[in-house]
């Protein structure tokens, strides 16, 4: 039990001070603690700064209290559930909190249009949103754990909350007076986006809830389930959404092929995607991938020496761009799409076209249709071309200029 300590008054030698002595002592160990001048009659400007020094620790009081009380909630229902276990809280809330089947093919996905090769001629987004929807299996085991090293280190353990983490953040929260951390694991991170909203307000009715939820989505559905879908919703910033997008728009690499250095910077960004962008701000970008560098050695994940050389690795980073090759011919495939098949852009599915081009002959098709308007151009004044080349056979567009 703790004891509240009162201030002492300072000890008077009594053989060696007078009356007067004795005063004089009392009246400067006052000024002493209550950090005043001589003592004088308050002016009007020495009231209103007392007033509002007080009216500001009053606001400081209750926002810790707020604070205090918001963490003692928070800690009681969670025991209350972390006690009852997944099952429990799934059938007490499932009435209330109906969630449908999660699953990374129901989310909305980029129109991609490849040639017969399989070379990507276009991807193509609503609103310039890209996401490009991949199986756990097709991310680099590096970015697995890069992700829960640096968001959820307990995420195989935990029930869809961690508690100790919970606790550091209200301690944090507490000391800094503000929230400075959230404490969610990977789980309550996506409850959020698929649920509640990602830019929802952080108050304890949304906090609430997306535990719940967390712990509900726990119980229905498996850690791979979970993780897949997570890392194709999580935003990574400059319209990059899911890890296959952020590795293509960052790297031009799938996220299968990610390594240590490149996987580090992406598991670093969905914290704070904007200000760690690494395009806009590659100093706060490195410090990041550092943290999750050290991050992937506390749990093992690397060795300090791997983490280093990854550390110190210049990585080739590639400003956010959509190109489009041969866009003659993929604005003909997307009439064909919208016309014969009611499919669009906007449509937002999984569609994924494979066509008839020929990439190799697109490229001297180009170059042949160049040389024309550069040289005979001149000479008889004209500045446009065009050129379609058909397989004899098939009929086949093989290239369009």
């Amino acid at each position: 039990m703790s004891r509240a300590v009162l201030p002492m008054a300072p000890k008077v030698p009594h053989s060696s001070a007078s009356g007067g002595d004795v005063d004089r002592i009392i009246t400067n160990s006052i000024r002493r603690r209550t950090n005043v001048g001589p003592l004088r009659q308050p002016t009007t400007r020495t009231r209103l700064s007392l007033a509002c020094r007080v009216s500001r620790r009053r606001h400081h009081r209750r926002a810790i209290r707020k604070l205090q009380s918001l963490g003692l909630v928070i800690a009681t229902v969670g025991a209350m559930l972390l006690i009852a276990g997944a099952p429990v809280a799934d059938a007490m809330v499932s009435p209330l909190l109906p969630i449908a089947h999660i699953s990374s093919a129901g989310l909305p996905q980029d129109l991609l249009i490849y040639d017969r090769h399989g070379t990507l001629l276009a991807d193509i987004a609503q609103q310039g949103d890209h996401r490009i929807v991949v199986p756990l299996g097709s991310v680099a085991p590096l970015m697995l754990k890069a992700t829960i090293a640096i968001e959820d280190r307990t995420f195989y353990r935990n029930d869809g909350l961690d508690f100790v983490a919970i606790a550091r953040a209200a301690f944090d929260n507490l000391k800094s007076r503000r929230i400075v951390q959230g404490g969610s694991t990977i789980t309550q991170q996506l409850a959020k986006q698929l649920f509640i909203g990602p830019h929802a307000p952080a108050t304890f009715q949304r906090k609430m809830k997306e535990a719940i939820l967390a712990m509900v989505l726990t119980n229905r559905y498996s850690k791979s389930a979970i993780l897949e879908t997570y890392l194709n919703t999580i935003y990574y910033s400059d319209q990059a959404y899911g890890v296959e997008a952020a590795a293509e728009t960052y790297f031009h690499t799938s996220a299968a092929s990610l390594t240590l250095a490149q996987a580090s910077l992406l598991a670093g960004l969905p914290r704070a995607p904007t200000a760690y962008n690494p395009i806009l701000h590659p100093q706060a970008a490195h410090q990041r991938q550092l943290e999750v560098l050290a991050a992937m050695v506390k749990e093992r994940y690397v060795s300090a020496t791997e983490a280093r050389l990854a550390g110190a690795a210049r990585l080739r980073m590639f400003a956010p761009a959509n190109t489009v090759r041969a866009p003659h011919f993929v604005r003909y495939v997307l009439n064909i799409l919208r016309q014969k098949f009611h499919v669009t852009p906007w449509t937002r599915r999984a569609v994924k076209v494979f066509t008839s081009l020929d990439v190799a002959l697109q490229d001297q098709a180009e170059q042949a249709v160049q040389a024309q308007v550069l040289g005979p151009g001149r000479y008889y004044n004209f500045r446009d071309a065009a050129l379609v080349s058909l397989d004899p056979h098939t009929g086949e567009i093989m290239a369009m200029v």
